[in-house]
């Protein structure tokens, strides 16, 4: 079988520079993230595509470019329906750079303590689950849970935590993203342009929430969103410049190599750490490659067909429909393993998902839906000038699924679900938090 591995990269990265270009260097337009993603973790997958036995047949190839293409026609079509023909107001970062959020000691203190109050029933409730498996006594005990209670999580012993431990982990991060929006925006808008630490408290102790579930994703998450909120506060506060758009590329590789280094030292805290067999190089190739021929496996599978539409990205809507009506099964389907020499996944990039509950058509539909909501949102955010706070936060709290396409899918298999509904909550919390009563009724001209 003729490989399409370098083929698929050399198209991947020709159409990658088309949009940049076509774009005038928007690094966060959603056509460019979802094809730079596809693009880096083909590059990925090739450098040992040799020791693990990868390639890519023609059907996949010919099925990655179409759905990358896809999505770009999307996009395309809704920055024809929302682009604005208004120039951007010259005077935007005059207007909104004397305007600073005065946040005081006793608000920063009493979130501290809502949010210690939080980690610490969340800690509690890791080591009691780790002590039912025979856990050590004491301090050594805490520092030891991890490892007793990591592997139960991955072969689904134990499916979850608890409820109370997702609404704490989900409510820290809100309040995570509200201070790191008002960091990053002090830092920008303010008149001394000064950064204030302090509103960085509550956002480092979104930090040891995301070790407690013994995974990485939510660390990236937060990164994403981070990156997004501070990269277009800048563009907007520069009114999107080519300069600020390049200096757009330098923070999202300084952040880009800042998430490696915490996710790697996210696998040693939860027992995940490199080791002769798995250096760095290699656990980055297996996170961010695989996915790749594993999706061009997938397009030469018999797929069994399913009495549940949405089996595969709809999970969290089953499971919510079981808990009001009991008489709709709560769906788990199983996403098969891809074997190759020596390693294996079961993650074939958002589009493998939807291959499996949809078809090729299907997911060609999604592709475009996809392409222009979320470019439609996009547009919308840089084009807004009141009120910015709102459309920002929340474009970053939605927008992670783009930096994760080229893994897996999360946009029907997390707003279905928990953050579909937190994403109303986050919504409602800038409202009442940045009005004229609260927030910005204590700005600082």
């Amino acid at each position: 079988m003729t490989d399409f591995f370098l083929p698929l990269f050399t198209v991947l990265l020709f159409f990658l520079t088309f949009l940049i270009i076509y774009s005038k260097f928007d690094f966060l337009e959603p056509s460019v993230l979802v094809v730079s993603m596809m693009t880096a973790s083909t590059f990925m997958a090739i450098i040992y595509a040799e020791r693990w036995g990868l390639q890519i047949s023609l059907k996949g190839f010919l099925f990655i470019i179409s759905v990358a293409f896809i999505f770009f026609v999307g996009g395309f079509f809704a920055k024809k329906c929302f682009a604005t023909n208004k120039k951007i107001n010259e005077n935007t970062s005059e207007n909104i750079s004397k305007k600073t959020y005065d946040i005081s000691w006793l608000t920063i203190f009493a979130v501290t303590l809502l949010m210690l109050g939080m980690l610490a029933y969340n800690i509690e409730r890791v080591h009691a689950i780790s002590m039912l498996y025979h856990n050590r006594e004491g301090i050594e005990g805490y520092l030891n849970m991890i490892r007793i209670v990591r592997p139960l999580l991955e072969s689904g012993e134990m499916p979850s935590f608890g409820l109370v431990f997702g609404v704490f982990f989900n409510l820290s991060r809100l309040i995570a993203y509200i201070f790191i929006y008002l960091f990053a925006y002090n830092l920008l808008y303010s008149t001394a342009k000064r950064a204030d630490f302090r509103l960085l408290i509550p956002a480092l102790l979104e930090i040891p929430f995301q070790i407690l579930t013994t995974g990485r994703l939510g660390l990236f998450i937060v990164v994403v969103y981070t990156l997004i909120v501070s990269i277009m506060l800048y563009q907007k506060g520069e009114n999107y410049s080519f300069k600020s758009r390049t200096n757009a590329l330098k923070i999202m590789g300084v952040g880009g190599f800042l998430f490696i280094a915490a996710f790697l030292l996210m696998g040693m805290l939860t027992w995940k750490g490199v080791t002769e067999d798995r250096t760095p190089l290699i656990i980055l190739s297996h996170y961010l490659g695989l996915s790749i021929p594993a999706l061009d496996s997938l397009t030469h599978m018999t797929l069994p067909e399913s009495a549940y539409v949405g089996s595969h990205t709809l999970q969290g809507a089953y499971r919510f429909m079981h808990a009001v009506l009991p008489s709709i099964p709560a769906v788990e389907a199983f996403l098969p393993f891809v074997q190759f020499n020596g390693i294996d996944t079961n993650v074939f990039t958002m589009f493998g998902q939807y291959l499996m509950d949809y078809g090729y058509i299907g997911t060609l539909a999604l592709s475009w839906i996809f392409g222009f909501i979320y470019t439609a949102c996009y547009t919308s955010v840089k084009s807004s000038e009141n009120h910015i706070e709102t459309p920002i936060i929340m474009y970053g709290y939605l927008a992670y699924p783009l930096f994760l396409s080229s893994i897996s899918e999360r946009i029907f298999m997390d707003f279905t679900n928990t953050a579909g509904a937190f994403a109303i909550l986050l919504f409602i919390l800038i409202k009442i938090i940045f009005s004229k009563r609260f927030l910005n009724g204590s700005v600082k001209e």
